[in-house]
């Protein structure tokens, strides 16, 4: 079974995928420090108006260290979306 989406979907998905390849998030200079907190920012909101019940970015003296989320309301489990840092 393939699910398929409309025409008006696919734009909206390449439009947040342009959104968020715009942020100058390059971890290898840390004069991107504040970029690469944006961009972890936006992956959390993103992944709350994807559907996800909760999400925190884990702030660290060097980069965040990724966007977690938890999509079961009832579980007191936190599910890993980016293992080590979001760069």
């Amino acid at each position: 079974m393939t699910n398929k989406i409309s025409e008006e979907q696919k734009k909206e998905f390449l439009e947040e995928l342009l959104e968020f390849l715009k942020f100058p998030s390059i971890s290898a200079d840390s004069s991107y420090k504040d970029d690469l907190n944006k961009t972890a920012d936006w992956v959390s909101k993103s992944l709350i108006e994807a559907g996800c019940d909760s999400s925190e970015v884990i702030k660290t003296k060097g980069h965040p260290i990724g966007a977690y989320y938890r999509k079961d309301r009832d579980s007191s489990r936190w599910s890993n979306f980016c293992k080590g840092s979001l760069r």
